[in-house]
């Protein structure tokens, strides 16, 4: 077992609902904004969901970045997505058209990271080690040509690894031919000082000679941080400057500044000449893995003199926090350190989210340019019990301060750091719920454009129908749906169905009130009703008996003057007749059969009772021919001697819809009939059912 448990789901959740409801905003027509073309949705390249990465979501642990995007010289650019054994590198067009794709099977079963250098490619893999065995190669860094031609390959054995990139990211650079990898690990369960098996979480350097693909330092000393959440990793030429976010050893934001290798020096020389500086102080207890604290980014200007690392966390003050806790509210912060460490580090807070704001900030990003810095961050906020998420897009000065105001886009961040084109666009991709990668592309230029100032309630939708009514077929499966094509408009615009919205339709199998409901999707929110008919089907005319029907057989029109008969011989004896005499004076009608005048009504069968919303059933039946109408009857017992009620329904139907139920159980049975003169035959009641009745 590890020292660290965390769960992801509950966080993995609300990036997958991503609910969509907020309150309509005043002036609405300005929400939109200007250009929406930063947003490229695509339906090619593999799916997958790299929004939910841990090292983005998570605000106390790191994981192993999976996701790159990189510009081609010659236009275009690959994106690089480590998933599912593979590492895919795909090539796009300018225009986002998939050219190619291909798949490189990971040579150990974890995936570290990737980076691009001067000469070659990167990419590192690793395995974990249970067996606690020195010798076992436990990473493993491949080396491509820009072809993605492997080239070699660095085998690193086990020193004090017990798995290798445990709750933290790989991050590496290079400088002068060396290579170096900044990451995390569990160690060795130390037996005699633990009596209960426990692998402790640290971090871990390598350097690796990027011509001789050697390792010239494992486990490079100096910057022990344990536990450590998140892991970067910056040269200037003359020094190597790692951070960490520790929660123990030490408490802090911890910042390493070590002197670049240089052959035959040993890693004791590293040692010796490393110097250390906590950047943050964090409140808590030692080892709690609840720091307050998630590390986003960190740079150096070329030619610089200041280091800048951008993150959040709550107040680190315990007479304002008493505790760190993951519900307590965060702002964004960046630190910037002189990387001479002659002068003190510098906190400036770039929000100021108070814990009423009820605003839930993300861990953020920072991009380099050539007079400052970017940096993106998700937050939401919790409306009517949904979230609204958008992305901050803020422009920072060399020395940390902002610069101009903070803009708010319409846009989803992911693991893959977004990257600076030649055209002065900031760049990346994203994907969620196994789909396919959206691109964002925003010119540094026109982020006034891209402006987001609140979604638009779908409430001032203009909704039309193609038709409000309709005159319900004889379809006694009730499988028919009634379905009118919906067009949506907004402040005259036609919408695009799947684009601006969904619809969905409710109740509209079945005579009565049906809705399409209307719901907003992306800039727009909310949903709106729309009602139609479905009217009864039209009956055919009331059965209308022969007008010999129900006096047992007889003629009853007046029958015309006849003689009066003559004597007729006594007849002899017979057998006794199976036929009826009916007599009227001297005329006489007979009728032959045995049979009762009406036909028994047979029993009724495959009756359904159903739940509507608003406390109502719908009852139906399998049809029967001949028969002049059902009879419904339900009570609150299963004797019908409670709360009885009988219905009646056209001979023409298979269902009923009964309302004003209570939230009770109830019982149900149907029936069937036929006209017999002023009289009804009734069939046997069908089989009981029970529903309990919802609301």
């Amino acid at each position: 077992m590890s020292d660290l448990d965390y769960d992801t789901e509950d966080v993995v959740d609300r990036l997958k609902e991503l609910k969509v409801e907020e309150h309509a905003e005043s002036n609405i027509e300005k929400n939109l904004p200007i250009d929406k073309s930063y947003r490229i949705k695509t339906t090619e390249g593999v799916a997958s969901s790299n929004a939910e990465a841990a090292g983005l979501i998570l605000p106390n642990y790191g994981s192993s970045t999976s996701s790159y995007v990189e510009e081609i010289e010659e236009g275009g650019f690959f994106r690089i997505e480590a998933l599912k054994g593979k590492v895919y590198i795909e090539t796009y067009s300018a225009d986002y058209k998939l050219l190619s794709t291909k798949k490189i099977k990971y040579e150990l079963p974890k995936f570290g990271g990737y980076f691009k250098g001067k000469d070659a490619r990167y990419i590192v893999f690793g395995q974990n080690n249970h067996e606690s065995d020195n010798t076992k190669e436990v990473v493993r860094v491949v080396k491509y040509d820009d072809d993605w031609n492997k080239l070699g390959q660095c085998s690193i054995t086990s020193k004090n690894v017990y798995e290798p990139f445990a709750k933290g990211p790989l991050r590496m650079t290079e400088n002068d031919g060396i290579l170096y990898i900044h990451t995390s690990r569990y160690i060795y369960w130390d037996a005699a000082a633990e009596p209960e098996e426990i692998h402790h979480e640290v971090n871990l350097t390598y350097a690796v000679d990027e011509d001789s693909m050697e390792c010239v330092m494992n486990e490079a000393p100096g910057d022990w941080v344990s536990h450590s959440f998140a892991q970067f990793i910056l040269s200037d030429g003359e020094s190597v400057y790692r951070l960490d976010l520790g929660d123990g050893n030490p408490r802090a934001v911890n910042l390493a500044k070590s002197v670049v290798y240089k052959e035959p020096d040993d890693v004791w020389t590293w040692y010796g000449k490393t110097e250390t500086r906590s950047l943050l102080d964090i409140i808590g207890s030692y080892g709690d893995n609840v720091t307050g604290v998630s590390l986003g980014g960190f740079e150096l200007m070329n030619d610089g003199d200041t280091l800048i690392t951008a993150g959040s966390s709550i107040v680190q003050d315990s007479s304002v926090t008493k505790f760190p806790t993951e519900k307590t509210y965060r702002n964004i912060f960046v630190l910037t350190m002189n990387k001479k460490f002659n002068m003190s580090p510098k906190l400036n807070w770039i929000t100021d989210y108070k814990q009423e704001d009820g605003i839930t900030i993300l861990n953020p990003q920072l991009v380099k340019v050539e007079d400052g810095y970017y940096m993106f961050w998700q937050e939401y906020y919790v409306e009517r019990e949904t979230d609204l998420w958008v992305t901050r897009v803020a422009k920072l000065n060399e020395d940390g301060s902002l610069d101009g105001k903070i803009h708010k886009i319409r846009a989803y961040l992911s693991d893959c750091k977004p990257i600076v084109t030649s055209d002065n666009h900031l760049f990346w991709y994203t994907t969620m719920n196994d789909n396919a990668p959206t691109f964002y592309s925003l010119d540094m230029n026109r982020l006034d454009d891209y402006d987001f100032n609140g979604r638009i309630f779908a409430d001032v939708f203009e909704i039309k129908l193609s038709q409000y009514t309709y005159t319900e077929i004889d379809d006694p499966s009730r499988m028919h749906a009634y379905k009118p094509d919906v067009t949506v408009y907004f402040k005259g615009k036609k919408l695009v169905n799947g684009q601006d919205y969904t619809y969905r339709y409710e109740d509209n199998y079945t005579q009565g009130t049906a809705y399409v409901d209307v719901t907003g999707k992306d800039f727009f929110v909310g949903t709106q009703r729309v009602s139609f008919e479905i009217l009864p089907a039209k009956e055919d005319p009331p059965y209308q008996e022969p007008s010999w029907w129900g006096n047992g057989g007889q003629v009853t029109s007046k029958p015309t003057a006849t003689k009066k008969p003559t004597a007729t011989k006594k007849p002899t004896a017979t057998r006794k007749p199976s036929t009826k005499t009916a007599r009227t004076g001297t005329g006489a009608v007979i009728i032959k059969g045995t049979g009762t005048s009406a036909a028994t009504p047979k029993k009724v069968k495959g009756v359904k009772v159903s739940n509507l919303k608003g406390k109502k059933v719908v009852v139906s039946w399998s049809k029967q021919q001949g028969m002049s109408g059902y009879q419904i009857q339900y009570a609150k017992n299963k004797k019908f001697t409670k709360g009885k009620k009988k219905l009646s329904a056209s001979r023409t139907s298979a269902f009923r819809i009964i309302t004003k139920f209570k939230k009770k159980i109830y019982y149900f049975r149907v029936r069937t009939y036929k006209n017999s003169g002023r009289r009804k035959v009734y069939g046997k009641w069908s089989k009981t059912v029970k529903v309990k009745i919802r609301i």
